[in-house]
């Protein structure tokens, strides 16, 4: 598995990432988060939470992201809200829409 991560300040063209530059100073974004099929549930993917938490802790910084509600990504909504991340924002764009949510 592997988690994509960036600051705020970079040149990254996401309408997604965009939503928080516009609402925060500072910032952790995270852009992807990637588990193999075969090792899903087996906390992996709370593993690398913890790392990015210590990150973002040591920094001073929320983490920022956004979960697909349309299509729905229910396993990744019940995970985020699970870790304690909340949710400040969504949009429709023309083929899906997003939650976006800060811890």
């Amino acid at each position: 598995g592997f988690i994509i991560c960036m600051r705020e300040g970079t040149g990254y063209g996401s309408e997604n990432y965009k939503f928080f530059t516009q609402r925060l100073k500072k910032f952790l974004y995270v852009d992807r988060v990637v588990i193999d099929e075969r090792y899903r549930r087996t906390g992996l993917g709370q593993a690398i939470y913890g790392d990015i938490f210590t990150q973002a802790r040591n920094d001073s910084l929320p983490i920022a992201l956004e979960v697909n509600t349309q299509p729905v990504n229910q396993t990744s909504l019940n995970f985020h809200e699970k870790m304690g991340f909340d949710q400040i924002g969504t949009r429709d764009f023309d083929n899906h829409s997003v939650a976006y949510f800060i811890k």
